[in-house]
């Protein structure tokens, strides 16, 4: 089963936010910096976790919220994607919903 959350961060060292912002850029998508929305299964998730934890360190803050099934994210302004990129992921495209003056995809 697909899962959907957000996952976010604030890293103190700026080698292990380089580090910790290429990992996740590669696995989510970026909704503002430095917040993305995840999807993947609870194997991935978990397999995602356990590589983020190996990169932070106490002083540094990461989060991750899962979003209920059913959740609509919203946001006013530029949306992440550029004008004429679309999800292709179910889950994540359920979630979406357009917003914005510019006509992109709100997330």
């Amino acid at each position: 089963m697909r899962c959907i959350h957000i996952v976010a961060w604030d890293v103190r060292d700026p080698r292990r936010l380089r580090r910790l912002h290429r990992r996740l850029s590669r696995r989510a998508l970026a909704l503002q910096d430095p917040v993305v929305l995840f999807c993947g299964s609870e194997r991935a998730l978990r397999r995602l976790e356990r590589e983020l934890a190996r990169l932070v360190r106490p002083e540094d803050d990461l989060r991750i919220w899962p979003l209920p099934d059913g959740t609509q994210l919203w946001t006013h302004g530029p949306g992440a994607l550029p004008r004429g990129v679309l999800f292709v992921d179910e889950a994540l495209l359920r979630t979406v919903r357009r917003g914005g003056r510019d006509g992109r995809a709100g997330l």
